[in-house]
C-alpha cells in the first residue's frame, strides 16, 4: 500500500521535490537486508529492462547518466559507495540501505527498510528526489507515472522472493 515516507527511514523528509513509500507485509519468518538487497535488484518486471532501455537512448543526447545490462549477482557484505548496477550504496543501517545517483538535473534516492511490526515483519520501498533544474522537473514528470507503476510490482515480487529465501 502506499503511504508516508517512515519517520526512521535515513531518507529524512526535508528539502525533496518528490517522495513516496510503498509497504508490503512480510510476515512473521526472518528477513535479513543481506537477502532483500538482492531481491530488489531481481524484482522488475521482464518489460522493464525494455523501458529501462528506451529511457537511456532518449536521454543520451542531454548528457544524463545511463546504464543498464542484466542484474548484477549480489552477495554480501555490502558496503557504502559501492555500486550496484546503476545505483550506488549512499547509506547501511542494520534494516535499511539507501542507493542513489545525483545528476545535473536530479537527485535520486531508493530505500529498502524492513521493519518489525505486529505481525512479523514489512519492507517499506521509498522514493526521494530532488529536482535542479527545468530538465529535472521534465524528467520527473514523465518518469512519475511509470515509477509509480513498478515500485508496487517490485514491491510484491521482493515479497515473493524473500519467502522463497526463508
Amino acid at each position: 500500500m502506499w503511504d508516508h515516507l517512515p519517520p526512521a527511514s535515513l531518507l529524512g523528509a526535508g528539502g525533496s521535490t518528490y517522495q513516496d513509500c510503498f509497504t508490503v507485509p512480510l510476515g512473521p519468518a526472518p528477513v535479513t537486508l543481506d537477502e532483500a538487497i538482492p531481491a530488489f535488484f531481481h524484482s522488475a518486471p521482464p518489460w522493464f529492462d525494455a523501458l529501462m532501455g528506451l529511457r537511456n537512448t532518449l536521454v543520451k543526447p542531454f548528457g544524463l547518466k545511463t546504464g543498464g545490462g542484466p542484474a548484477p549477482v549480489l552477495t554480501p557484505p555490502f558496503r557504502v559507495g559501492q555500486s550496484i548496477g546503476v545505483f550506488r550504496l549512499v547509506a547501511l543501517a542494520p534494516d535499511e540501505a539507501v542507493f542513489g545517483e545525483d545528476d545535473r538535473h536530479l537527485d535520486f534516492r531508493a530505500s529498502i527498510l524492513i521493519r518489525r511490526t505486529e505481525q512479523g515483519q514489512s519492507l517499506a520501498l521509498s522514493t526521494v528526489v530532488t529536482v535542479h533544474n527545468g530538465l529535472g522537473r521534465c524528467y520527473l514528470a514523465v518518469v512519475k507515472p511509470f515509477h509509480r507503476l513498478i515500485v508496487p510490482i517490485m514491491a510484491g515480487n521482493m515479497a515473493r522472493l524473500l519467502h522463497k529465501a526463508v
